[in-house]
């Protein structure tokens, strides 16, 4: 599970490697989301709060539990970029499996 602790911030992903959804868990307000695949090509994703039926873009709230769901993208190694409202970024390697 990639975690990351630095001073304040702390983010977690999982399951990774993943099959159809990965879930993220952030102390800082998410602002926006990128998906960018083996071939560079990047993408603008959506996160779903956890629980939530809405599908709005993203929701702003600390300590947030968000859904992301990939079943859609191929198997592959895709890299995940967020970024705070606190002007950090953070880029993770995510593996999608059969």
């Amino acid at each position: 599970i990639p975690e990351l602790s630095i001073s304040n911030y702390q983010l977690s992903i999982y399951p990774n490697p993943f099959r159809q959804k990965v879930t993220i868990q952030c102390n800082e307000t998410i602002t926006a989301a990128y998906l960018t695949d083996i071939m560079g090509r990047r993408e603008q994703v959506s996160l779903v709060p956890q629980g939530s039926s809405s599908n709005n873009a993203l929701t702003q709230s600390r300590n947030q539990t968000y859904s992301l769901d990939l079943t859609a993208r191929p198997q592959a190694i895709h890299l995940l970029t967020l970024f705070t409202a606190d002007g950090h970024q953070h880029t993770v390697r995510i593996l999608k499996q059969f």
